[in-house]
């Protein structure tokens, strides 16, 4: 059952960690317009080269508009939970956790709850509304808006499953930061942060659809943009939704397991 008092002094205290760091928030609501305006000179010099004015089923302005939603999204689903739990496993501090009412994964998960509740005031609606001054379009139709803000909260808590699961690996590495590194790189690519997954070959979208990380960005954007297919599939918003659900079930189960094993360990060594 939801202890609403826990949840609230988490959200508290999140807010109040992401106010003293207050500048990060404003230097992304400069990379991203950055980010977003080399996106669009590249795209715009290869599209005005192709013809046919489509390249894997997307226009220019559909294109445009994958880069400002993956961009946007990736401030709503962000996630820095196995850093959070390296720190206070490392400091010794994790054992203070298991004496506490609340149970540790609930705690990162109201944590996060706090600051990207914040986020989305502060960097999502301000990139939205800076994206429509400069290029001039506005991704999101109020049509998709439902099935995006669906996608939205469950990319959220599967990077959030993402993360808890590598910050259970610090029980047996002691320093889990290689291999956050690695994953966050992987994963970027997996999620399309780069380019779309349908540019890519039938095989590799196979590989892609398989894995967790398409369902935290490339998911949400394409449910916003009305769907899309991947491997010869078409998958609507709903779909992707569907198909995100079944994914959470999994990974749910794999994240207990390991929190289990990992707490095991931890008992194991008289802590």
């Amino acid at each position: 059952m939801i202890n609403w008092a826990h949840v609230r002094v988490m959200i508290m205290l999140s807010w109040r960690e992401q106010l003293h760091y207050r500048a990060e928030m404003l230097i992304s609501l400069i990379t991203g317009p950055v980010y977003l305006l080399v996106n669009y000179i590249v795209w715009k010099s290869i599209f005005s080269a192709n013809p046919a004015g489509t390249i894997s089923g997307y226009t220019f302005e559909q294109m445009m508009s994958y880069y400002i939603l993956t961009f946007s999204v990736s401030y709503l689903v962000w996630d820095n939970t196995c850093d959070w739990m390296e720190s206070e496993i490392s400091k010794g501090k994790f054992s203070n956790l298991l004496t506490k009412p609340m149970h540790v994964y609930r705690h990162y998960l109201y944590y996060k709850l706090g600051h990207r509740g914040l986020a989305f005031f502060v960097e999502f609606l301000p990139l939205l509304a800076i994206s429509g001054l400069i290029f001039g379009i506005l991704p999101l139709e109020w049509t998709h808006l439902i099935p995006f803000v669906a996608s939205v909260i469950i990319a959220s808590y599967v990077n959030f499953q993402i993360q808890f699961i590598m910050g259970t690996t610090t029980f047996w590495t002691t320093k889990s930061s290689g291999l956050t590194r690695l994953i966050t790189w992987t994963s970027a690519i997996f999620a399309g942060k780069y380019f779309p997954l349908p540019l890519l070959p039938a095989w590799a979208q196979w590989l892609f659809l398989g894995l967790p990380f398409a369902l935290t960005s490339f998911f949400p954007v394409q449910a916003a943009l009305g769907g899309v297919t991947i491997a010869g599939i078409w998958f609507s918003p709903w779909m992707l939704i569907g198909y995100q659900c079944l994914y959470v079930i999994f990974l749910e189960f794999t994240m207990i397991r390991f929190y289990e094993h990992s707490v095991s360990k931890f008992g194991g060594v008289g802590v």
